[in-house]
């Protein structure tokens, strides 16, 4: 028995694949692969073999899923829907049909979003703007909107706030304040003492 620890085998899903992959989200047995054309593959899993070659195989193709990329994709794991963000701004779909349920209003040309699936909230980076959005279970109601320090680089939810990183800096985003600090221990600190 080896004494190395092993967290994951990697496997080869794609090779050689003609398009550029530019999001990736696994829900039960389905890969769903954003590209940058705009189009959504769905690969399933293949049955296992014993000899281990079964490759992935298409079991659906959106060639118009969205407009000119599909650049994040995420499942919201209470339901079976499927947010997806493309020039377009950010859409929900039901999963397998692949249906337009809603979009989050003015969210075109948005760069990030960050799902929170205890409270059914969103937050979008739209140019220097961060806005929160909740989920009533039918539409996006935008609740609020604030000003990034810059182009938000990353979004993260921790608790009941949302983490802002940015080229320079950090901003947070807590029961209604923007908080924005270069070093992200003082964020940190302030996330502690706020949960």
């Amino acid at each position: 028995m080896s004494s190395e620890y092993e967290a994951f085998r990697p496997t080869t899903v794609l090779s050689n694949f003609p398009k550029q992959i530019l999001s990736l989200e696994y829900i039960g047995e389905r890969l769903f692969v954003g590209l940058g054309d705009g189009s959504l593959v769905v690969l399933a899993k293949p049955e296992q073999t014993q000899d281990n070659n079964s490759s992935w195989q298409v079991v659906q193709a959106h060639k118009t899923f969205g407009r000119k990329y599909v650049s994040q994709l995420q499942a919201i794991k209470q339901s079976t829907l499927l947010l997806s963000l493309s020039e377009d701004g950010v859409n929900l779909y039901t999963i397998p049909q692949l249906k337009l349920t809603c979009q989050a209003n003015s969210t075109r040309s948005a760069s990030r979003f960050a799902w929170s699936e205890d409270k059914s909230m969103m937050c979008v980076a739209v140019k220097r703007k961060v806005m929160q959005f909740h989920y009533d279970g039918r539409d996006f109601v935008e609740l609020k909107a604030y000003s990034a320090p810059d182009t938000p680089q990353a979004l993260h939810w921790i608790g009941d706030a949302v983490c802002i990183g940015c080229k320079k800096e950090y901003a947070l985003v807590a029961d209604g304040l923007l908080i924005v600090h270069e070093s992200l221990s003082v964020i940190n600190q302030v996330i502690t003492e706020c949960t």
